[in-house]
């Protein structure tokens, strides 16, 4: 009788340490369920936020660039025209605050700035494009940095002392992407950047152009990307030595948004450049160069 009890035990007891076992892994099981619910509602409740934010930033970038990606148009009438915005340099800078907007059901902070600069960063130039910048006789040092393997064309348009339009053309092309061969000799002086990548980064001194005389007088400097990539463009930076005498190339609008009751809110920040020269299309290239007024 005592044998038949204690089997019974052990039986019950066996019982008892699966079924704990099978709650435990039912556990695991439906807190894992619970956590990949969690995880993907929470996922969901981000992306359907960073998509409101994006559209606010979108709508007040679009806002703004509406009356004032003209480069025609002046900067200072803003304040006037925007009651949310404020001027920070005359003429330069001015930064909006929005806080609402109808395509949003959460508290939008939004914060758009247009400025002009005189340095260029991070502008896209598809290849084979020109970006060109105003010179105003600017007769110093630029500096040029971009981030994909190209060759980089360079046209300097200038007058000389007789009033003739010329240009001087010149190619940097270390890795020989463009050209058959070092170009020799060269027009433009290319000199290295201390403590950058020598194949994509250099610097000009306009004051020692071949052919130009100290008395002509610089007009624009074109810049092209030269690569193999069939729809390739490079990302370059372009900053002169004395920005004191060197003219606004870009006007640049920024706007960000965030959720402003949210402290774990994704920030959306869209930017455009705008050139403050007009730019000549690439494919009007060799016409500027076969006219009868322009030498080489």
């Amino acid at each position: 009788m005592y044998q038949l009890e204690t089997l019974a035990a052990k039986k019950n007891a066996q019982i008892m340490l699966i079924t704990l076992m099978v709650l435990v892994i039912l556990g695991v099981i439906i807190s894992g369920i619970v956590i990949i619910l969690q995880s993907d509602t929470s996922q969901t409740v981000s992306n359907e936020k960073y998509e409101q934010l994006y559209n606010n930033a979108e709508e007040n970038l679009k806002k703004i660039a509406k009356d004032y990606a003209a480069y025609t148009v002046s900067l200072s009438s803003i304040p006037t025209n925007f009651t949310e915005c404020v001027e920070q340099i005359a003429g330069i800078k001015y930064q909006c605050q929005f806080n609402d907007s109808q395509f949003t059901t959460i508290s939008v902070s939004n914060t758009t700035q247009i400025e002009e600069s005189k340095v260029v960063s991070d502008y896209e130039i598809k290849k084979d494009e020109m970006f060109t910048i105003n010179l105003n006789n600017y007769k110093n040092e630029i500096i040029f940095k971009w981030d994909r393997d190209s060759a980089i064309e360079l046209g300097l348009l200038f007058q000389d002392s007789a009033g003739q339009y010329r240009i001087v053309k010149d190619v940097f092309d270390p890795t020989n992407l463009f050209s058959s061969g070092t170009v020799n000799p060269h027009s433009f002086n290319f000199s290295p950047i201390s403590g950058e990548d020598p194949n994509k980064s250099f610097s000009i001194d306009l004051s020692s152009v071949s052919s130009v005389g100290s008395t002509d007088n610089l007009l624009y400097l074109t810049v092209t990307p030269r690569m193999r990539d069939t729809f390739g463009s490079i990302r370059i930076n372009i900053e002169p030595l004395d920005p004191s005498t060197f003219p606004y190339q870009v006007r640049i609008i920024t706007s960000s948004s965030l959720d402003q009751n949210d402290g774990q809110s994704p920030v959306v920040k869209l930017q455009t450049q705008i050139p403050l020269t007009p730019q000549i299309d690439s494919i009007f290239d060799y016409s500027l160069l076969s006219n009868g007024d322009i030498g080489l």
